[in-house]
């Protein structure tokens, strides 16, 4: 703040003051870890069931199966892209709100569908109103947060994300052991989007995203808002755009997207994360499929159907509950290491055993162990990439990056169910080594990325170049 009879204060400063979270933030947390567990479900989980089950229902091959994945991922590249704008536009409370009530919404459909094709475009629907949910709930938490409380937040996400496949793998292990079909299985996990919605309700909007508008009057109500219930006073002054904001405005109203790719610095930093995300999410997606191809191969009951037993979704249970580890060991590399540190150990750790998984010696059990402590620590690797990318883009375009970042780097999800789940159905070798080397390739693209964990909201690359 100025000096000056008149003193100015900004968003970040403001937010950074704040002793302790109030209850709106709070409210905001828990929202965002809400819709995290419908997507953790709507994602992830049902679409490697439905993979098996469609091919039960409808009288189609493994291939037609398999492209629920691919056209879910499609959908939610091209829904994050279009998201990235809108947001920055309407708000990522807004955007996100919307976005949560349309995929429990599509995601009740997909129990009526007639047919194949019905089943296909509903849920690439749901893929894609997800997909958006998965860009702007980050953004809105790091905005509606001070720079102290941000990591753990946004980190512990994961853990949310795995209760929803959790949550979709019992009742389906519920689903089997009555004869249930797994349409009523799809109408109880539609109701996942209900809590979300209904706490959004309650919820402002970011100071981040008025003030980029040029709304101070709302920034600040929000802010009062915010100190009075954390139990600080109210700033004396006005609310003001930082110098940073006011130059990332200019140059944003001058080319809406060369802000992403210049300068240099940059420019190498949103390919790095294009690549890295492309990467982290074929292998995340991936491994929902991978583990239930394993499994079925091993057990050769591949062409079973119902494909799956009780032992089975156990076993899909255990490999998912490595993400409910995930978060703490983000969180405790990141408290010794500095975020590159973290990049290359949980790459290097994930890669591990995924190349111990090679020897062809294990059994069903001892390939889903492997598979959990690989799995554990790319979750750990892909949710600091989720925390990262919003805190390296500059205010005026970070839900535009976010949302591109996100759509592009998911298009080689599309691929996933191929990779994971058909492949290692043809050839069980080949399948695992495909793993191993794109988790290798994450630990050599990780030297890219700068630490960006010490700067406001405010200050980013962008800026700091200028």
């Amino acid at each position: 703040p100025s000096a000056d009879a008149s003193p100015t204060y900004t968003v970040d400063y403001a937010l950074d003051r704040l002793g302790k979270l109030g209850k709106s933030q709070w409210r905001v947390i828990a929202f965002v870890h809400l819709s995290w567990i419908a997507l953790g479900s709507f994602l992830s989980a049902w679409p490697a069931l439905l993979t098996d089950y469609t091919r039960c229902t409808f009288p189609i091959g493994m291939w037609e199966a398999s492209f629920i994945g691919t056209i879910q991922c499609i959908a939610y590249s091209v829904f994050c892209f279009l998201n990235g704008m809108f947001a920055d536009k309407l708000g990522a409370k807004s955007v996100c709100t919307l976005c949560v009530a349309f995929s429990g919404y599509f995601m009740l459909l997909t129990s009526f569908s007639p047919s194949y094709w019905w089943l296909l475009m509903l849920y690439s629907l749901v893929g894609g109103w997800v997909g958006a949910v998965s860009s702007t709930s980050v953004t809105y938490s790091l905005e509606m947060l001070p720079k102290s409380h941000r990591q753990i937040p946004a980190s512990l996400l994961q853990i949310s994300h795995s209760v929803g496949g959790i949550v979709t793998y019992a009742v389906a292990m519920v689903m089997t052991h009555f004869q249930v079909s797994w349409r009523y299985a799809s109408v109880f996990t539609s109701l996942l989007a209900v809590p979300p919605v209904l706490l959004a309700l309650t919820l402002p909007d970011s100071p981040h995203h008025y003030i980029s508008r040029g709304q101070v009057p709302e920034a600040q109500a929000v802010l009062e808002t915010l100190t009075a219930e954390s139990g600080m006073t109210v700033l004396p002054g006005r609310l003001v755009r930082s110098e940073k904001v006011k130059v990332q405005l200019k140059k944003k109203k001058n080319n809406h997207w060369k802000m992403l790719v210049s300068p240099p610095r940059m420019l190498i930093l949103t390919t790095a994360l294009l690549v890295l995300r492309a990467i982290t999410t074929l292998l995340y997606f991936g491994y929902f499929y991978f583990t239930t191809a394993v499994a079925l191969s091993l057990n050769n009951k591949s062409s079973k159907c119902p494909p799956y037993s009780s032992d089975d979704y156990l076993n899909m249970m255990w490999s998912v509950s490595a993400e409910l580890i995930s978060a703490p060991v983000l969180l405790l590399v990141l408290r010794y290491f500095t975020q590159k540190q973290m990049f290359l150990s949980t790459s290097l750790l994930s890669a591990i055993p995924l190349g111990i998984l090679l020897i062809p010696r294990f059994n069903v059990n001892g390939s889903v162990a492997l598979i959990f402590l690989s799995r554990l620590f790319h979750t750990s690797f892909n949710q600091g990439l989720v925390v990262y990318t919003p805190e390296a883009f500059p205010s005026a375009c970070r839900n535009l990056g976010v949302g591109f970042v996100f759509a592009v780097g998911t298009l080689a999800a599309t691929v996933a169910p191929f990779v994971g789940g058909m492949l290692v159905m043809e050839n069980l070798f080949t399948g695992k080594l495909v793993f191993f080397m794109l988790a290798a390739v994450l630990m050599v693209l990780s030297f890219l990325l700068p630490d960006v964990s010490q700067k406001t909201l405010e200050d980013t690359l962008y800026t700091e170049s200028n």
